[in-house]
């Protein structure tokens, strides 16, 4: 090419001369002129050419080199078949050292738009903090130009926070292509000519590294990793992948118990996608696998083939059994939100592939899950225990049950008689489900009608409440209907709450006595007369949330809803006292003295008193 060079050199040189001496004629001293300019123009491209071809042999190296760079405190490995500057900083000394002209500039790239720029770079992936990039509308890059005698050569690009190579871009006269990968399972970063060979590295560097890969790596990615680099521009790379995973699973006696994960869950993907294959040969080579998380790997991957062998079978039902003693002798080691879901993908997904009997569990908390899973049944003193030791770890598997169980009806009374559970949560189960109320639940809903588990609430400008009435008028509605002997049995085993003056007010009581004990208490009419219904109708107060919860400043109820509640659902009672109240209410508002009477009475004292 130099000599070349020389010869049209030298050519256009000595026509040039030969037209200045007047050798020629006008006519040939234009064509010969013309002639002339352009050797010396082709001389000019060639000498340009030759020294483009020259920069690119120089920009690629022999073999390619690693460096390392660190950015935001974390090293990153770069593995670079091209000689071009890794880092903004080193820019300008790449500059000087090829003879290049340097000129920079910056723009903003917006989050998630188009174009290059770190949010299409792996690199970032690595390098940036991630909630920190995420948290940013635009990001800036700054771009390295490079020419030579005013020519662009290429360009770079950086992100600015960090100052690392995000993308490269050659004039396309250099007839040149880089492409960024990077590979965050091994933490290295390749920038590399676009071509399958070169992606085959990729592959290639990921396998050799997976046994020198530390237990706490997310593994997940080296199938993810192996599947994008192999398959560009490759329509073999199923046959391939599957052939070298199974090769490495073969001879792989040095793999931890993470790293032979890894090669199964890569070749169960590309199985997955390569029609023809089982994947169940993988089950020879996991003999070593012993935690939920693998094991559920192997499983997944094999779970859909229609026929085992019999080595196969007993490969699935170790796998199976290892995830029963993980959550019998190990559940303190899950988390509150992977534990159901862990034992009820179990039961969804590898319970039906076992042959053998599966382990038994004598421990809690999960031998009480075991029983429900298999037999769908549990005691009160089981729910009891989940909800009084792993109320949150349980409280999944707890909220699938219904009062319809009346193991789990009897639990729930109790937990809510201690404040464990909430009583109106428990009364609208029971209202919905409607269960058969046997004696023990009339005798566990009777004992809740006398605790006082709500604190009267107190708002500015509104009536002093309590739930308690609304509570107690609910249990009412829900034992109406119960035998008149399994009234009777309530009323004698509650009398002494009748009688104790202390407990609870005298609306309680008497509502109380006319529903179980079928008796009008002396003093049921004063205490209609001297509170009335929040309603004129009273036969209103038949709903249970139309029972007022309104008190006064004492805590004491604002109205009788409850008692007339009672007299509703008693209607024996009710019809006779509904006849003689008009008469009582009547008379009593007849004995009472008026604002101008008491006022009255009021002067009188206080001129006595002088």
């Amino acid at each position: 090419m130099k000599q070349t060079m020389r010869e049209f050199s030298f050519l256009g040189g000595w026509i040039l001369f030969l037209v200045s001496k007047n050798v020629f004629s006008r006519g040939m001293k234009l064509c010969f002129s013309t002639l002339a300019s352009f050797g010396l123009s082709l001389v000019y491209a060639v000498n340009v050419f030759a020294s483009s071809n020259a920069f690119i042999d120089d920009f690629s190296l022999i073999e390619p080199s690693v460096s390392e760079v660190i950015s935001h405190n974390k090293t990153v490995v770069y593995e670079t078949d091209f000689n071009i500057p890794l880092q903004l900083s080193d820019a300008e000394s790449y500059a000087k050292q090829h003879g290049l002209a340097l000129a920079i500039t910056s723009f903003e790239q917006k989050r998630g738009g188009g174009g290059s720029g770190c949010g299409h770079s792996p690199v970032c992936i690595i390098v940036l903090p991630f909630v920190l990039f995420n948290a940013m509308s635009s990001y800036t890059i700054d771009v390295a130009t490079f020419s030579k005698d005013d020519l662009f050569l290429f360009s770079t690009e950086y992100d600015q926070r960090s100052g690392l190579l995000l993308d490269v871009t050659f004039d396309e006269s250099l007839n040149a292509s880089v492409s960024i990968d990077s590979s965050q399972l091994i933490n290295r970063v390749f920038v590399q000519s676009a071509s399958r060979d070169d992606n085959a590295n990729i592959v290639e560097a990921l396998y050799t590294a997976l046994p020198t890969l530390p237990d706490d790596s997310p593994f997940h990615l080296f199938v993810s990793e192996v599947v994008h680099f192999a398959q560009w521009q490759n329509p073999d790379w199923e046959s391939e992948q599957l052939e070298r995973a199974n090769v490495a699973l073969k001879n792989g006696k040095n793999y931890s118990e993470n790293q032979t994960t890894a090669l199964v869950s890569l070749v169960c993907q590309v199985v997955a996608s390569k029609s023809g294959e089982s994947p169940s040969a993988v089950l020879s080579y996991t003999s070593a696998i012993e935690s939920t998380e693998n094991s559920q790997s192997v499983l997944d991957c094999v779970k859909d083939d229609e026929a085992y062998t019999v080595e196969q079978q007993a490969e699935i039902d170790r796998l199976a059994n290892r995830q029963l003693s993980a959550f019998c002798h190990d559940a303190d080691s899950f988390e509150v939100t992977d534990w159901h879901e862990n034992i009820e993908r179990f039961y969804r997904d590898y319970s039906p592939m076992m042959k053998s009997a599966a382990m038994r569990c004598s421990a809690p908390p999960f031998n009480i899950y075991q029983r429900w899973y298999e037999d769908q049944k549990v005691s009160q003193v089981d729910y009891e225990y989940l909800a009084k030791n792993h109320a949150k770890k349980s409280r999944t598997l707890r909220d699938s049950m219904t009062v319809a169980d009346p193991n789990v009806l009897a639990a729930r009374l109790n937990l809510a008689s201690e404040s464990r559970y909430a009583a109106a949560d428990i009364l609208s189960e029971i209202e919905k489900h409607q269960p058969a109320i046997s004696e023990q639940t009339a005798r566990q809903l009777s004992h809740l009608y006398w605790l006082d588990l709500y604190s009267i609430s107190s708002f500015p400008f509104l009536p002093d409440t309590d739930r308690d009435i609304e509570k107690q008028a609910r249990i009412l509605r829900i034992l109406s209907s119960t035998s008149a002997e399994m009234k009777r049995h309530i009323s004698i085993e509650f009398s002494a709450h009748l009688d104790d003056e202390a407990l609870f007010d005298s609306y309680a009581k008497a509502a109380f006595r006319v529903l179980f004990s079928n008796e009008i208490p002396d003093e049921l009419m004063r205490l209609l007369v001297e509170k009335t219904p929040s309603v004129e109708d009273v036969s209103s107060v038949q709903s249970q949330y139309q029972v007022s919860t309104n008190v006064d400043d004492n805590g004491e109820p604002e109205h009788s809803d409850l008692i007339w509640l009672a007299l509703y659902l008693n209607p024996t009672l009710g019809h006779s006292v509904e006849d003689s109240y008009p008469a009582a209410l009547a008379e009593h508002n007849a004995n009472k003295s008026d604002w101008l009477d008491g006022g009255r009475s009021l002067l009188n004292q206080v001129e006595g008193l002088f």
